[in-house]
């Protein structure tokens, strides 16, 4: 019969230190993803900062054709 319970005991206690690795790793992701931040927040900044370079470089492309055409007059 002790067989039995030492049996059980073990598992019990496998189960623990399992439980106890599985917490610490999904701390571990939740720290991860607090530190990428919040999806629904930075991909419209993202967007919104890659429009603003589009327009700057439109801006500088537009600069540049001007004084390519202003060259080719003189």
């Amino acid at each position: 019969m002790d067989f039995g319970i030492e049996k059980y005991e073990s598992v019990l206690k496998n189960v623990d230190v399992l439980n106890k690795f599985l917490n610490g790793k999904l701390k571990e992701i939740e720290n991860r993803l607090k530190d990428i931040g919040d999806p629904e927040l930075l991909i419209p900044k993202k967007e919104n900062e890659v429009e603003i370079q589009k327009t700057h470089i439109r801006g500088i492309k537009r600069v540049i054709s001007e004084a390519d055409r202003s060259i080719k007059k003189e």
